[in-house]
């Protein structure tokens, strides 16, 4: 039934506003960019958070299951991993911007 594999992604807190967590959604809303084809009527899918960490200052990672039913019964799932992790800094002028995403030793 997935004609496209749902995407891993690792995103970086950022100096946004929201701390990276639109990207978040975005690839929540999108389904992690997985496709269903199916030959059997509709399909419904379902996302299951699985697991959630969370990690120092705004780090976190998630696990989702997706689940893919049909109009005849068939079942297909999969795991997709999320991440937010610490920006790699390459210089101080990066706190200038207001780094909404505490460091962590």
């Amino acid at each position: 039934m997935f004609s496209t594999l749902p995407q891993n992604v690792n995103l970086e807190c950022d100096a946004s506003d929201d701390n990276g967590e639109n990207a978040f959604y975005d690839w929540l809303d999108s389904n992690a960019w997985l496709a269903v084809t199916d030959n059997c009527g509709s399909v419904v899918l379902d996302k299951i958070l699985l697991n959630e960490a969370q990690g120092c200052g705004n780090t976190w990672r998630k696990t989702y299951e997706f689940r893919a039913k049909d109009e005849c019964g068939n079942f297909s799932k999969t795991h997709v991993k999320i991440k937010m992790s610490q920006p790699k800094i390459r210089d101080d002028s990066f706190f200038l911007k207001g780094l909404k995403c505490s460091i962590c030793d």
